[in-house]
């Protein structure tokens, strides 16, 4: 394959990854990341994929390993809700760990999940 072709297949699967399947939505208020500058993969208008990050946050930490998508305001974090394990805090190449008052509960499309404060509607 080119590398156009290959870059073309690779953006279609983290579209695929990122927005049209199930995710998991947190929210960015006084992030922290830790990543490897020389990995990150931009997703156009969406934002850019960090293939490895550490994400501390005021709702906790996220370390992944496999993916998540940054979006282009840096008001989201989106990791990929495939395989999400029923307590909502790890799924395929990542893993949540929540401060107290924080919570995982049903996003806004069947499938989705968001990650609030536990008083918040």
């Amino acid at each position: 394959m080119k590398r156009d072709e290959v870059m073309k297949a690779r953006a279609a699967a983290q579209h695929l990854k990122f927005v049209d399947g199930p995710v998991l939505i947190l929210p960015l208020k006084h992030a922290n990341r830790q990543f490897n500058p020389q990995t990150l993969q931009p997703l156009g208008d969406l934002g850019t994929v960090y293939p490895t990050l550490r994400l501390v946050d005021d709702w906790g930490v996220l370390e992944v390993e496999d993916g998540a998508l940054m979006g282009k305001e840096m008001k989201t974090t989106t990791v990929s809700a495939a395989g999400i394990d029923p307590s909502g805090l790890k799924g395929a190449g990542w893993h949540l760990t929540l401060k107290p008052g924080w919570t995982v509960r049903a996003g806004s499309r069947k499938g989705d999940f968001v990650v609030g404060s536990a008083g918040a509607p």
